[in-house]
């Protein structure tokens, strides 16, 4: 049966009889909810319906040399007929998806014979691109290709949406088994009843009470990661991702195992702590978050069941800690327990509950995973494995996908134990921000922070060294010093020296180490046989590029000056009495900013500007500004201040508070119109992630008068705030999920603005006019054949 196509025939007191049915008793016809994860994967799929993109697809390459097509076919076909997820299907009422066991299901297999080396690879390629049609279609499909005497290739491609990485496990190892002639039986132990036991009270009443741990865990957590990237966070470059894979030495997977087992803690643990320091170094960040995965079957029946049970839970991490190593890992391995305790909570509905820092195209929880698998998890089959069968030898061999669009997270670290065959560290990043020899570097160093870490876990964690062996070397650069500053104790028989051609300089640490490329350090420059302090903050990057950082350094180049941020700061301590939380290069592109705390009247902003060339000053403490004690990047601090070169009036230099919802000063002539009059009745409908910080051009900005809404904008609006909450506060160019919105509440939202405007609008359409500026017009150009008035805009 088909009731996707039954359900397209409903209509009117038929159509709400059926809906109300199955809302209350679904399950008692074999129709069930969708479980709290393949919610926010169907979301997922039906994004990414009409593109080449099926990123959520696990596939399968078993080769069978030497084996026997009808006994391949039989296999194949007692597997779909173990698991009754294999013989699912999907519908939605409202808006709502439903997933059910489709009773009349048949076995299919795709055959293809004789193809030749190039006809394989194309077919293969063919096979891994092909999305899956969930209402019309069965969430497995097989095909057997036959490229040789008695050689045969079985694929199997999955949809996410039935399946977890302990899953891709079991299908390969239970196909093989049938291979063998093991007979798999159907267990009483199906998904569906997971899904259910996940929909009862008890259940429902864990996931509320981890929704206030974690929405109290994470409240003053600087979710960010901020790292150093490649290339810019701006770019236009596609969201794609690219995989690596990097042995490690088999002395160092050795060592980690060895202490593992010695101090009585877990491998995750131990490989955790050493990636969050290496990356808290990296990112310069005392506090980031991880996410991690868990295989979530804590109940013994469900070990053999196929299934996305997995849950990923975020890690709030310390990356600079007091103490030894070991109590460093202890510490990590708390974070990881108490995580666990509380995994059961459906991360969409934390995002949409949590008023976490939105940023444009990050995940406000984390932007990396962390993870360790094994390559033999429940004794299943992964890539690489090999065994024989009556004289076939079958082996599952890796399939190269190519580059996937949409990859939301900076990078994703997956720790491979191949058991005594060592440790594979296995990374996937986005080509948007980094390349692949930036990973590497970072990879580079994390196996030197390992294996310095568990030389000795007594040794003080602020001991533990970045670099491995001392590593002189030259680069074409031509740098010579802005400014030389008091001379510095380098050991040259430790530390790095490079040749910049005119120079030799040293990129050190705190406490005067070498750190490897694409690690930021302190700069020093050799004069004369000693060695001085630049004040300034650099790093070698991955094409072997010294590259400056201006916002950090303590020499600021501002426009054709160059400032001295601590003598600065120590004459506006003394002027003003004021303390100076930061000074730098706002955005590193030479805009001053200052942050400070303490009471500066208007005179005084004024002379900051005039006399200091000071582009921006900001009180942390009576803005509402981030956590500063930190001292995290200028950008952050400013996120929410935008600095706008104003063709209003003569010409006006506005700085705008989005926090306070206020102009701060006008930079220009102070006796001309005030800052408040300039701003009076013009609100920003939109938000600041949107806008370059920095100075702006008029085709980057408008304002709006939100008086001047069209009738369709105020429907669509309204429909917003009905999903959204009334107390959330959003503008017209916002984007749905920045201000809220998750896999589920926009399905929610699909349905009213069909019902409301009476059109057919798809997921797709929605996500490329994700503002309730673009939806309007969208409505207005296919609905509308009025013109609509036209909205009042003054342009900066």
């Amino acid at each position: 049966m088909n009731l996707y196509e039954k359900v397209k025939t409903l209509a009117g007191a038929e159509y709400r009889k059926f809906a109300d049915t199955i809302r209350s008793d679904g399950q008692r016809y074999g129709i069930y909810p969708l479980g709290n994860n393949q919610k926010g994967i169907w979301s997922v799929t039906r994004i990414d319906a009409q593109k080449e993109n099926p990123y959520y697809n696990p596939i399968f390459k078993i080769v069978f040399d030497g084996g026997d097509p009808e006994r391949i076919k039989k296999s194949a076909e007692n597997l779909w007929n173990s698991q009754d997820i294999f013989r699912f299907r999907y519908f939605e009422l409202d808006g709502e998806p439903y997933q059910y066991l489709d009773r009349d299901a048949v076995f299919d297999i795709e055959y293809i014979e004789s193809a030749n080396e190039a006809e394989a690879q194309e077919r293969e390629k063919e096979f891994c691109l092909r999305n899956f049609d969930l209402f019309n279609e069965y969430p497995i499909r097989f095909r057997l290709l036959k490229t040789g005497e008695k050689k045969y290739i079985l694929y199997v491609s999955v949809h996410h949406i039935i399946s977890d990485g302990w899953s891709d496990g079991l299908i390969c190892k239970n196909l093989i088994d049938a291979y063998k002639g093991k007979e798999l039986k159907a267990g009483k132990y199906q998904y569906a009843r997971y899904v259910i036991n996940e929909k009862s009270d008890r259940m429902k009443e864990k996931r509320k009470e981890n929704m206030a741990y974690w929405k109290e865990k994470l409240a003053a957590n600087d979710g960010f990661a901020d790292l150093p990237t490649s290339y810019g966070r701006e770019n236009d470059r596609e969201s794609r991702s690219s995989v690596i894979t990097i042995p490690m030495k088999k002395e160092l997977a050795d060592k980690v195992k060895e202490v593992t087992a010695a101090i009585s803690s877990n491998l995750h643990a131990v490989m955790l702590s050493g990636f969050a320091y290496t990356i808290g170094r990296y990112a310069n960040k005392d506090n980031i978050n991880f996410g991690t995965t868990l295989a979530n079957r804590d109940d013994i029946n469900y070990l053999g069941t196929v299934g996305d049970f997995a849950s990923v839970i975020i890690l709030p991490v310390d990356t600079h800690i007091e103490g030894t190593v070991k109590e460093y890992i202890d510490h990590v391995k708390s974070t990881l327990f108490k995580g666990m305790d509380h995994s059961s909570v459906v991360l969409s509905e934390l995002i949409g509950n949590t008023d976490f820092q939105r940023i444009d195209g990050v995940n406000p929880l984390y932007q990396m995973i962390f993870s360790v698998h094994s390559k033999k998890m429940l004794s299943g089959m992964g890539e690489g494995a090999e065994t024989v069968a009556d004289g076939t030898k079958i082996s599952l061999e890796n399939i190269e996908r190519g580059n996937n669009n949409d990859f939301t997270l900076d990078l994703a670290v997956i720790a491979l134990d191949k058991d005594e065959d060592g440790i594979d560290i296995q990374a996937e990043f986005s080509e948007k921000y980094f390349s692949e020899n930036r990973v590497r570097c970072i990879i580079d160093a994390y196996f030197s922070v390992l294996e310095n870490m568990l030389s000795d876990i007594d040794k003080n964690c602020s001991d533990v060294l970045l670099c491995g062996e001392k590593n002189d070397r030259a680069i074409n650069d031509g740098y010579s010093p802005i400014k030389l500053f008091e001379e510095a104790d380098v050991d040259e028989d430790i530390v790095s020296v490079i040749s910049t051609g005119d120079n030799s300089i040293c990129l050190l640490d705190d406490k005067m180490r070498s750190v490897p490329d694409c690690f930021a350090g302190k700069l020093f420059c050799k004069n004369s046989d000693k060695w001085f302090s630049t004040g300034q903050i650099a790093m070698i990057d991955e094409n072997g590029k010294l590259n400056i950082d201006n916002s950090a350094s303590r020499l600021i180049l501002s426009g054709d000056k160059i400032v001295d941020a601590e003598e600065l700061a120590e004459e506006l301590s003394e002027k003003y009495n004021i303390t100076l939380v930061k000074i730098g290069s706002l955005e590193n592109n030479g805009i001053l900013a200052v942050y400070y705390t303490g009471s500066l009247g208007s005179e005084k902003r004024w002379e900051l500007f005039e006399k200091y060339g000071i582009s921006i000053a900001y009180d942390v403490n009576n803005t509402g500004a981030p956590d500063l004690k930190s001292c995290i990047a200028v950008k952050n601090l400013a996120e929410d201040i935008v600095l706008m070169n104003s063709t209003l009036g003569d010409g006006y230099n506005v700085i705008y508070d989005a926090q306070e919802g206020a102009a701060l000063l006008i930079s220009s002539d102070k006796n001309k119109m005030p800052a408040a009059e300039v701003m009076d009745g013009l609100v920003p409908l939109f938000r600041t992630s949107d806008l370059k910080t920095g100075y702006l051009s008029g085709s980057e900005i408008e304002w709006y008068n939100r008086a001047k809404l069209t009738e369709t904008q105020q429907k669509v609006y309204n429909i917003w705030k009905d999903i959204l909450g009334e107390k959330t506060s959003f503008g017209i160019h916002d984007k749905f999920f920045e201000v809220g919105g998750n896999s589920i509440t926009v399905l929610k939202m699909l349905l009213k603005l069909n019902s409301e405007f009476s059109i057919e609008f798809n997921i797709g359409e929605l996500f490329d006019r994700a503002t309730v500026y673009k939806i309007s017009e969208y409505i207005d150009s296919t609905v509308n054949s009025e013109e609509s008035d036209e909205i009042e805009n003054i342009s900066f």
